[in-house]
């Protein structure tokens, strides 16, 4: 099995605070695993800034 690569993942510094996203590939698969690492990713910057909502639990 070979892996591919099939987005990147972004933290950037808003006015609101951090913004964790991604930005998958044009007809690129796994979009799942992708998500995923984002969530995860957002919920662990979130624990560092107490007042930082999380939308679409």
């Amino acid at each position: 099995m070979v892996d591919t690569l099939s987005g990147h993942w972004f933290i950037s510094d808003t006015r609101y605070g951090p913004m964790v996203h991604a930005r998958l590939g044009i007809a690129e698969k796994n979009s799942g695993k992708l998500v995923s690492l984002v969530k995860k990713t957002a919920r662990k910057s979130r624990y560092r800034r107490a007042n930082s909502p999380i939308c679409g639990r």
